[in-house]
């Protein structure tokens, strides 16, 4: 039986809040057809809504049509999509290991494990960038992991193909604040270039258990991430060999032109899908 307070979803029932987030609230449910459980993530959404509102649903359904057309190992499927009484709702395999995030608050990452979780996360976006979609929220939470640490990138509510009309308003950026490169802060439309910069800021997390920067609010971080040059990783991580901190440092250059491709992300460390 579906939880009081949860919404009613035709052939699922709701058993518990998984998180929330800025699309909507994930659930773990049971899909009643195939038995078996699932993730599922809904958007409330009414037709006197305001535009903002409008604005979310938009870009929860482009996430639905986005996700449900690309199949990856390291990209988590969709399974269904539907809507009911003014509730959006996607499904996907629930995944137990939790996010990347979780794991990376625990401790850093020893390298190995880095060029595994890495490696599987730089196929994905490369796989998504020759789809011509750029996923513009690239961070820890939006990163699975399996049982066996394989990634799986998730959410992709703020992604968009890159020769769409660009949602924001003058002024205004969408993003996870201390992910989002420095010319996206600055006004720049998004491009590969933005995804690999939070790929490489997350690699420097993952590896050093820190952020590049240490910024103690929006204004602070904003304007660290626009003019200040991150301690170099290998001050951080001191047994890091050095073309590993070369091509990190490289990834969160301020420049957009003097980031590595994700070919040479890739092609320059033995990461590997397999374990």
């Amino acid at each position: 039986m579906t939880h009081p307070s949860f919404p009613e979803i035709p052939g699922y029932t709701l058993k518990s809040a998984l998180g929330h987030g800025g699309m909507g609230i994930v659930y773990r449910a049971h899909q009643r057809n195939l038995n078996r459980i699932v993730a599922l993530k809904v958007l409330h959404f009414r037709p006197d809504s305001n535009l903002d509102e409008s604005k979310q649903l938009y870009r929860f359904v482009r996430e639905i049509k986005i996700q449900s057309r690309v199949s990856h190992p390291n990209i988590l499927p969709v399974l269904d999509v539907g809507t009911y009484e003014g509730l959006v709702y996607l499904t996907t395999p629930l995944i137990e290991g939790g996010s990347l995030r979780g794991r990376i608050d625990r401790e850093p990452l020893c390298l190995d494990v880095g060029r595994f979780i890495f490696g599987g996360i730089s196929s994905g976006l490369q796989f998504l960038h020759e789809k011509g979609i750029l996923h513009r929220d690239l961070k820890p939470d939006n990163v699975l992991l399996d049982q066996n640490d394989s990634p799986l990138i998730a959410d992709f509510g703020l992604s968009r193909e890159q020769e769409s009309t660009n949602l924001t308003g003058p002024g205004h950026v969408l993003g996870t604040l201390r992910y989002l490169a420095p010319e996206v802060l600055s006004g720049d439309r998004q491009s590969e270039k933005s995804d690999i910069y939070a790929l490489g800021f997350m690699l420097y997390e993952a590896l050093a258990g820190c952020p590049p920067f240490q910024g103690d609010s929006p204004k602070n971080w904003a304007y660290l991430i626009l003019s200040k040059d991150p301690m170099p990783l290998g001050r951080v991580v001191t047994d890091l060999p050095t073309p590993i901190e070369f091509l990190v440092m490289n990834m969160i250059a301020r420049d957009p032109e003097s980031r590595p491709s994700l070919d040479e992300v890739i092609g320059a460390f033995p990461f590997s899908c397999q374990r």
